[in-house]
This record gives C-alpha cells, sequence and structure tokens, in this order.
C-alpha cells in the first residue's frame, strides 16, 4: 500500500509485512540480519561469581536483565561508560568497578572497547565476616560480631 501524507504526496510504502508486525510484533524471516546475541553466559570467576561477555554496543537497558543498572551519564552503551568512568580511551585490559560489578575490557577496536566482560558482585550470603556489617546476619542466621 502507498501512504499518502496530509498534503497528498507520496510518504512511503506499507508492506504486509510491515502491518504484521505493527498487529503482532517482530517477526523474523529470511530478509532479516542474524543477530549476534548481545549478552552471553561465560564461565563464572574463581570466586563464583556470575559473568557474562558483551559487546561494547550493548544498550546499558540490556544490562538489567542480569540486575545491573547503569547511573545515568552521558552515554547510551557499555562501550560508552566504560570510557565515560576511565576517562580516558580505553585499552584491553583495563578493569572498570560499579557497586560491587567488575567490567573487563577484552578487547579494543579503533579506540572503542570491543569485547567486554561484565561480572556480578559476590552474593550477599558469599560475603566474609570482614565485608558484611557488624550484627547483619548472613544467609546461614549467623550473626557477625562487631570488629
Amino acid at each position: 500500500a502507498v501512504v499518502i501524507d496530509e498534503y497528498g504526496g507520496t510518504a512511503g510504502v506499507a508492506t504486509v509485512e510491515d502491518i504484521v508486525e505493527e498487529v503482532v510484533g517482530e517477526v523474523r524471516d529470511e530478509h532479516d540480519p542474524v543477530e549476534i546475541p548481545d549478552l552471553l553466559p561465560a564461565p563464572a570467576d574463581p570466586d563464583g561469581r556470575a559473568a557474562w561477555e558483551a559487546d561494547g554496543s550493548l544498550r546499558l537497558d540490556h544490562l538489567e536483565r542480569i540486575g545491573l543498572t547503569a547511573p545515568e551519564g552521558p552515554y547510551e552503551t557499555l562501550a560508552g561508560l566504560v570510557a565515560t568512568h576511565l576517562a580516558r580511551i580505553p585499552a584491553k585490559g583495563d578493569v572498570v568497578a560499579l557497586d560491587g560489578w567488575r567490567i573487563d575490557v577484552l578487547d579494543v577496536d579503533h579506540h572503542r572497547a570491543d569485547r567486554l566482560r561484565v561480572t556480578a558482585p559476590v552474593p550477599d550470603d558469599a560475603r566474609s565476616a570482614y565485608e558484611r556489617p557488624a550484627g547483619e546476619r548472613s544467609a546461614h542466621g549467623e550473626r557477625e560480631l562487631a570488629r
């Protein structure tokens, strides 16, 4: 169907696929590009913390799926968050710590963090007595004494 604007001019073409996608949502077919998963589970770190590998172009709202809420800032991607927190162009091996989360730069391409590893904080019940505030109970009901 040809779409006409308010002045009688042609505004565009609406295909059957466009109409179906408006009704039922995204429909994947052979003409759509293959998307690489943006957040892949990675082996846990030695402390048993969950980890994921991500592309630097990962939008920050996607990190909320794993529990990481990025602070407000002048960036929209994971690479932008890292560059802003480093206050320089990232290099392979750089690390950003963010509310217990760890973001490691695995690869850099054209002055941009290309591949990153995102590691979750230590779970509350796995924190040592020295990391847990005095008087707080562990997951096993043990109360820590003030030191």
